[in-house]
């Protein structure tokens, strides 16, 4: 299959785009000055054929690359048009977020008073008889010992 400059066209909507011509195929590689090798790229094509390669603007934030490519595989030719959308959304954003909402997490049970404990310095209260904290003198408001340990204290 074989394609020549009068059987196909190419164009775009956003972003720098750079257009390339080798053995009667076409390379478009969007993205900033120069496409990275470390980046995820899109190929989109016909084999032996056109091509159109998407790539993300930036490394560090979300990027949408559009492109357009026009074929024809016929003589006498019918052009047909396939607009492409690609989103590229860094790994580095859900990693983020998923780190801080852990933390999040991690710091509000942190916070929490644990049963038997003081909810202002978490001092541990089992076994004291008086409901005020030895540590910060705030008054608790739950039982210091169980009803079923209450029976086991009042047996020895």
């Amino acid at each position: 299959m074989s394609f020549s400059a009068d059987q196909m066209g190419m164009g775009f909507t956003r972003g720098f785009v750079f257009v390339g011509f080798a053995d009667s195929q076409v390379t478009v590689e969007s993205g900033s000055d120069s496409m990275k090798p470390e980046w995820p790229v899109w190929t989109f094509g016909i084999q032996g054929g056109p091509r159109i390669i998407l790539g993300p603007s930036t490394s560090w934030r979300p990027s949408i690359s559009d492109g357009t490519m026009m074929l024809s595989t016929r003589t006498p030719p019918k052009l047909t048009m396939y607009n492409l959308h690609v989103a590229f959304v860094p790994l580095w954003w859900p990693g983020v977020f998923f780190l801080l909402l852990g933390l999040l997490c991690w710091w509000r049970l942190s916070r929490l008073a644990r049963p038997g404990c003081c909810p202002s310095c978490r001092y541990d209260l089992k076994g004291l008889a008086v409901p005020v904290c030895p540590e910060c003198g705030n008054s608790v408001d739950m039982p210091l010992i169980a009803p079923h340990d209450a029976a086991a204290h009042a047996q020895h």
